[in-house]
């Protein structure tokens, strides 16, 4: 029995049965476990929930006498405020046992060590009970969010198969087997087909049972629309088409509602990340130099509100950006190899063959580990950390830490950027090419081409890019593979989300069924949309970054004329306003390691603003630390 395992049973055993009994009072609890798909009942879960928080509480004890034993004063000091504390003695005896007093102050000090306990230990006890209850509602708004924006996606999936002719149960069955391109909606509809297979349901009643527990509204409203057009004998491609088109038009007014609130985003954080720091530096600064300000404000301002700032605001857009599908599905490919005997699988030969390729695998990627960064972008930090490392050992001695240690960042991040920046660019453009290519196949089709003489036509018509797999191909299709196969090939050389899904919707039409010519112009028709979007969000969010930039650069200057005109005026010898007790050196250093932060985490929040992407904000962290680094330079 695995650990987890055991650990249910134990908590079972001491909290579920009662728990149990109260079913009708967690009804809404067992619900979102399900929306949430945590495989537990409530009980169980709320099991385990009781028993690491009881576990917790004991820890939560020891963690409350130790707070009272290393801030024992400060708490008495608290607890006096409350109740003073009585310098007399209780004195008291029985019979048959001597005098004896207890002390008013000694009690207090019980009562103050067992309080402080029982509150760590309440403390843990509901925090940890607590997490465990919300964690379902918090799951489940995760999935909810992800089913809604792949759910345009499957709808289509579902239109261009309903085109052919394919009913609507095999449709759901074949999406169910996209989970790792559909993601939470093919698990949406794995419940349907399970609820069928295994409990013997019909198609209405498991969908009825998915309309219970979905966390979408949104699927909520298409099951209820799929099931009235079923028992009402409706045109499902009808019923699907203006679904497509409603999700369409729905996709466009998100995206304008997303652009007006990144809009007051733009603002707040050059109002509060930006100009308020700036303007509290400004008036620390004055305070210093009147003797009555304190340069740990100081320290506070460089070192916590300037970072905190930016990346509480590169949190907060990252989270309300819509996302594209970053996880690449790679499709099975079906190629006709005889599966060796088990006989064959055990014997020394074959053992030896599959290490050879493991081994040939690995030394390729030895040999050509370009390709792989190329790929993987953040594989170039396992070369350029180690440089930056030697580089920042070498020169710390030689010139400011701070100038060395920010030379050394540079080092680390401009490979990653460069290779990040490439691939995305290399995706983007393949994203530009798939509506024109789909276009161009559906056109042939259309006039009465088969779809590998379509493919042999597009092949030569483009350049670069998707033109090249294309070619690719074709010279599979020539050399004996299927079209199915061939393109599932094609995908997976390319690794774009974007045209994965639009080769899933193909390869299900040539082997289930269904019109090609229209589940090509479906596909260019939505490859359309996605690009147009795409471009508008780009240049909406253009805007945004050159306010950032301006913002920064403003920020910038105003810290160039303080170093060079106000505080080279305020530390005059003579008749300087400054205190003595102020270090004027400590001072500038301070703010030019402010100057630093706010220009690392404008890049990032840039990048974050402008593309929906930290790692897109890195070659905006990198311009405005060369430019911080160009200013502090020249004055320091």
């Amino acid at each position: 029995m695995r650990p987890e395992a055991k650990v249910s049973k134990l908590a079972y055993s001491l909290f579920g049965k009662k728990l149990k009994a109260e079913k009708s009072k967690y009804a809404k609890l067992d619900r979102l476990l399900k929306s949430a798909r945590i495989p537990k009942t409530y009980d169980y879960y709320l099991a385990e929930a009781k028993l690491y928080s009881v576990i917790s509480a004991v820890f939560g004890a020891v963690v409350g006498f130790i707070v009272y034993q290393y801030f024992k004063p400060q708490l008495a000091k608290i607890f006096n405020v409350y109740r003073p504390e009585f310098p007399y003695s209780l004195p008291f005896h029985l019979p048959s046992l001597p005098k004896m007093s207890i002390s008013l102050g000694a009690i207090g000090n019980y009562v103050l060590m067992v309080s402080t306990i029982l509150a760590f230990t309440a403390l843990f006890y509901y925090m940890v009970y607590g997490l465990f209850l919300i964690y379902p509602s918090i799951k489940a708004d995760e999935r909810k969010r992800e089913i809604e924006r792949m759910l345009p996606y499957a709808v289509n999936y579902m239109f261009a198969l309903s085109k052919g002719g394919v009913s609507i149960l095999e449709i759901i069955h074949s999406l169910a087997n996209h989970e790792e391109t559909y993601g939470e909606v093919a698990r949406e509809f794995q419940f349907v087909v399970y609820h069928m297979e295994f409990f013997g349901m019909d198609l209405h009643s498991a969908m009825m049972e998915l309309y219970d527990v979905t966390p979408s509204p949104t699927l909520k409203e298409l099951i209820s629309g799929l099931l009235t057009t079923i028992d009402s004998g409706g045109d499902i491609s009808v019923f699907l088409a203006g679904k497509s088109e409603q999700y369409a038009e729905k996709a466009r007014t998100e995206q304008k509602g997303f652009l007006d609130t990144l809009a007051l985003l733009a603002e707040a954080y050059v109002t509060a990340a930006v100009a308020t720091p700036l303007f509290l530096f400004i008036i620390e600064s004055i305070m210093l130099a009147m003797g009555s300000g304190d340069m740990r404000t100081m320290y506070a301002l460089a070192y916590v509100m300037v970072p905190l700032s930016s990346i509480s605001f590169a949190g907060l857009i990252y989270f309300i950006t819509p996302k594209g599908t970053e996880k690449v599905a790679l499709l099975e490919v079906e190629e006709e190899r005889p599966e060796p005997s088990e006989e064959v699988q055990k014997s020394e030969l074959y053992r030896r063959f599959i290490r050879a390729v493991k081994k040939k695998k690995s030394l390729q990627i030895l040999k050509t580990p370009i390709l792989v960064i190329k790929e993987k972008p953040i594989y170039s930090l396992i070369f350029s950390v180690p440089v930056a490392l030697i580089y920042l050992a070498l020169a710390i001695h030689t010139m400011r830490p701070e100038f060395a240690l920010v030379i050394s960042t540079i080092i680390a991040l401009a490979p990653l950027s460069f290779f990040h920046e490439m691939r995305k660019r290399w995706i983007n453009r393949i994203v530009d090419q798939i509506p024109e290519f789909l276009k161009d196949l559906a056109g042939i089709c259309s006039t009465g081409s088969t779809l590998q003489q379509a493919i042999e036509i597009v092949a030569e018509t483009g350049k670069g890019g998707i033109y090249d797999e294309v070619r690719r191909m074709q010279r599979d299709v020539e050399w004996g593979a299927g079209l199915v196969e061939a393109f599932a090939k094609f995908s997976n050389r390319l690794k774009v989300p974007a045209l994965t899904r639009v080769v899933v919707v193909l390869m299900d039409v040539l082997r289930i069924g269904g019109d090609l010519t229209e589940a090509l112009h479906l596909c260019a028709r939505d490859a359309e949309l996605e690009r147009t979007l795409a471009r508008e969000r780009k240049i909406s969010m253009l805007i945004y970054v050159i306010i950032i930039y301006i913002a920064f650069f403003a920020f910038l200057g105003i810290m160039y004329m303080l170093f060079t005109k106000f505080f080279p005026s305020m530390f005059q010898s003579g008749g300087g306003i400054f205190k003595h007790t102020v270090n004027k050196d400590e001072l500038i250093w301070v703010m030019s390691q402010a100057t630093l932060l706010q220009g690392l985490f404008s890049g990032i929040v840039a990048g974050v603003m402008g593309e929906g992407d930290p790692l897109s904000g890195i070659k905006h962290s990198i311009v405005m630390l060369i430019a911080t680094m160009g200013v502090l330079v020249s004055v320091i």
